[in-house]
């Protein structure tokens, strides 16, 4: 990584440290400013697993570069137990529920329209034993809640916080490994 980009990607987590997450609105402003800050560093990926002479086993478009290949350069194990050690099983227990209590929709074709056979698939895999399925489930969550917000007519509401709260944990934790990892 470039010093600029280091630079940069630090900006971004000193100013979502700044939001007033008690404000549903500083809670959206500190997600987006946290997963802005993602984007750069899993912009990165490619030319790290490119430079360690790895294949890449997706394409090269967004959502597989913050999926795919992030979970393939830090290793499915390796993320599941980071979340494990930093405590972050609760918030994968909360969004479990709030799937399952059908509270929110997570994956959204582009009208807005839920694709519950998308959500029951993510519920599977949030609830799987298996790392692999676990934490794939968590990145395409991830995902697809930074779609929602970006690309979505929703209005803010304080129950939205049932989501964004576990969401945006696990997306910290995650994007503090991934920035350790990308500067060693």
């Amino acid at each position: 990584m470039t010093e600029e980009l280091i630079l940069k990607y630090n900006n971004h987590r000193q100013k979502a440290a700044g939001y007033d997450v008690d404000n549903i609105n500083g809670l959206y402003d500190k997600y987006a400013t946290t997963f802005t800050g993602f984007n750069m560093l899993y912009n990165e990926v490619p030319a790290s697993l490119a430079k360690l002479n790895v294949k890449l086993r997706a394409k090269d478009d967004d959502n597989h570069k913050a999926t795919d290949l992030v979970a393939q350069y830090l290793g499915e194990e390796n993320i599941y137990n980071l979340f494990l050690e930093s405590g972050n099983e609760k918030d994968i227990q909360s969004i479990i529920w709030v799937i399952e209590e059908g509270y929110f929709n997570i994956v959204l074709d582009k009208e807005g329209n839920s694709k519950a056979e998308r959500d029951k698939a993510l519920l599977a895999g949030l609830k799987s034993e298996s790392p692999e399925e676990k934490i794939m489930a968590i990145l395409k969550t991830i995902y697809a809640v930074r779609n929602n917000m970006f690309h979505g007519n929703k209005d803010i509401q304080e129950y939205q916080r049932f989501l964004l709260e576990p969401v945006l944990n696990l997306l910290q934790t995650l994007s503090a490994h991934l920035f350790n990892k990308l500067v060693e």
